[in-house]
Formats: C-alpha cells, sequence, structure tokens
C-alpha cells in the first residue's frame, strides 16, 4: 500500500487544523485570522510548513492573503474548484446514466419551492421563457447550450435553498459535460428541448406539480436516449 510522505501528511494535519480553528472560532468570510508567526506556534509547526500547507487553500480562495492585512477567510473560488474536478471528470468518467440520475434528483426535489417561488414573484416565469426564447437558439447549438445551463441554473436558484443551489453548482462541470453530449445538434433536437423547458414552467406557473416533476424526468431521459 503506498504511504504518504511526511511532508503530505504534516500539510494534511496543518489545514485540518485550520478548518478546525475557524470552525471553532466561528469565522466568516472577510474575518481576519491570526498571523502566519502566531497560527505556527498555535500548531506547533514552522512558518514555512504553514505557507506550504496553505498554498492549495488559497488556490481555491478558501483563504486570502495580502501585505498588511494578513490572511482572512476568504470565498471559495468555484471556477478553479470546477477546474480540479474537471481532471476528476476526465479520469473517472462517471456513467452517463449516474449523471442523468443525478441531475434528475437535483431538479425535481426542488420544484415544489420553484412553484412557490413563482406565486411570490411571477416574473420568474418570464425570465425562464426568455431564456426560450433567444435569437438563433434553434439555429446555434452554442446559443441553445448557453440558455439550457442558464435555464437549469435559474430553476435551482429558483427554490431558495442555498445548500443544495451550492451542490449544483459544485456539480456543473460534469453536468455540463453531459448537456454538450446530450443537447444534439440537429433543429428538432435543439425545438424538442425547448419544447420540454416551455411545458416545465408552464406547469410551474400552474401549481401543477406532478406533471413538472414527470416532465423534467422524460427531458432528461430523452436526451439520454440521443447519445
Amino acid at each position: 500500500m503506498k504511504t504518504l510522505a511526511p511532508s503530505r501528511l504534516l500539510s494534511d494535519s496543518i489545514v485540518i487544523k485550520i478548518k478546525n480553528f475557524i470552525a471553532k472560532k466561528r469565522l466568516k468570510t472577510g474575518d481576519r485570522l491570526p498571523t502566519e508567526d502566531e497560527l505556527a506556534r498555535t500548531f506547533g509547526v514552522s512558518r514555512i510548513s504553514l505557507r506550504e500547507a496553505t498554498k492549495p487553500l488559497r488556490y481555491l480562495g478558501i483563504l486570502d492573503s495580502a501585505p498588511r492585512r494578513g490572511l482572512t477567510v476568504g470565498d471559495l473560488r468555484f471556477e478553479r474548484l470546477k477546474e480540479c474536478l474537471d481532471f476528476h471528470f476526465l479520469v473517472k468518467s462517471y456513467p452517463r446514466e449516474q449523471l442523468l440520475r443525478t441531475r434528475i434528483v437535483l431538479e425535481t426535489s426542488v420544484l415544489p419551492q420553484v412553484i412557490q417561488q413563482m406565486i411570490r414573484d411571477p416574473e420568474l416565469y418570464d425570465r425562464l421563457y426568455a431564456l426560450t426564447d433567444l435569437p438563433g437558439i434553434t439555429a446555434d447549438p452554442a446559443i441553445y447550450l448557453k440558455a439550457d445551463i442558464a435555464f437549469h441554473s435559474e430553476i435551482m436558484k429558483a427554490s431558495g435553498i442555498e445548500p443544495l443551489i451550492f451542490f449544483d453548482q459544485l456539480l456543473r462541470c460534469f453536468f455540463d459535460r453531459f448537456r454538450k453530449e446530450a443537447a444534439g445538434t440537429s433543429k428538432a433536437s435543439l425545438e424538442n428541448g425547448i419544447h420540454f423547458h416551455r411545458r416545465i414552467i408552464a406547469a410551474l406557473r400552474d401549481g401543477q406539480l406532478t406533471i413538472a416533476h414527470d416532465l423534467v424526468r422524460e427531458s432528461f431521459e430523452y436526451y439520454e436516449r440521443l447519445v
């Protein structure tokens, strides 16, 4: 069995200690941490080891550092995290069926909240419909794909369930690859996608949860049959 190098074990230990420190102190984005010297003394490590351990955290935006300000709690940089996940996707190659089922579970789970949001905000229907009515959407697959991603993202955001929205963003690189394969390039397949989108939002507007649920499943299963 392959063992980790001592330096890797030390870095992992420091990362865990930083996470526990942030949790214990209930620090939030923008809050300052102790100086590197203070953290190194607290954790019983060298400043060099501490700085090396924080490199991936800084890269991902979890920690920020600036002259005279020191270390602060940052905001996760989704684009960089998605790049890392994209590498994972390339080597892991999840079966399309698993991606499809995950997408269906996520999207159907928020439909009751989306219906409630449409009651509170009637303009949500108009915003979603506008994404199905972009110029050139049935002629240019790139326009359709961009609108499709925006459509499903808006559905998730409309739920207002922040942890689930975060999870959806985290997995978007996997789903976007699936969409690129599944969307197709023919005018008929693009028109069919728009047809599903419009039926889904009409059902949500009319409070028809079961119909909306079935349409979401049917739409993804239709695209699965195309690839």
